[in-house]
């Protein structure tokens, strides 16, 4: 049986919802709406997702993203539309200027794609909303110290796209808990993730008192 419970404050360092502040957020048009299923990589194309330009080069090079990450085909550009809840679309016609990383599985199968504006590292989203973490197979590998987590996006692919990056806390900790330990940015960092992966608090149990009844 999936547990479906969810966690108040279960966000972790640098995955917080918030508007964009004042940037292309549009609202949802009605409560059925979803942003767009995965596109794969020939739709994608089409709505712009492509090469990476200057900017993105200028601002990828200056975060410090080794130059190997930059020629894996990892990370892409497009223009985006962003939503509520770190959610993005790809934009028909104006929308933002993005970066763009694709999210694998365990499996090595592409299951959602991470965007964020060029100038805003801090405000990724998610496309699908399936995606969890960045790096989910560095999980499975034989670890001698703790798998380093990084903040955001960018800041993993800084770090060569090597450890995890915590995309939504919320079942984390069931994920992480017969895991390999975890690494912080900083101290601030890794007890900001300690306090998102605690596993949540259960319920108070009673046992109901039994009264007897008199017969009528």
């Amino acid at each position: 049986m999936n547990d479906t419970t969810e966690k108040p404050n279960a966000e972790a360092a640098g995955t917080r919802s918030g508007a964009l502040d004042g940037m292309d957020m549009v609202p949802l048009p009605d409560d059925g709406y979803s942003p767009s299923a995965l596109y794969d990589k020939l739709e994608a194309a089409t709505f712009g997702c492509g090469f990476i330009g200057s900017a993105g080069s200028a601002a990828l090079r200056a975060a410090g993203v080794p130059a190997d990450v930059l020629r894996s085909g990892l990370i892409s550009e497009a223009r985006a539309s962003f939503f509520p809840a770190r959610r993005w679309d790809f934009a028909m016609g104006g929308g933002l200027p993005v970066l763009t990383v694709a999210v694998l599985d365990r499996f090595g199968e592409e299951i959602d794609t991470i965007a964020w504006p060029v100038t805003r590292p801090d405000k990724w989203a998610r496309l699908t909303g399936k995606a969890i973490m960045l790096g989910e197979p560095a999980l499975d590998v034989a670890h001698t110290e703790p798998v380093p987590a990084f903040r955001t996006p960018l800041s993993w692919l800084a770090g060569g796209a090597v450890g995890i990056c915590i995309l939504d806390a919320t079942f984390m900790w069931k994920k992480l808990r017969s895991g390999p330990p975890i690494s912080g940015e900083d101290l601030e960092h890794a007890k900001e993730i300690q306090a998102a992966l605690s596993p949540p608090e259960p319920p108070r149990v009673y046992v109901r008192k039994h009264t007897s009844r008199r017969a009528a």
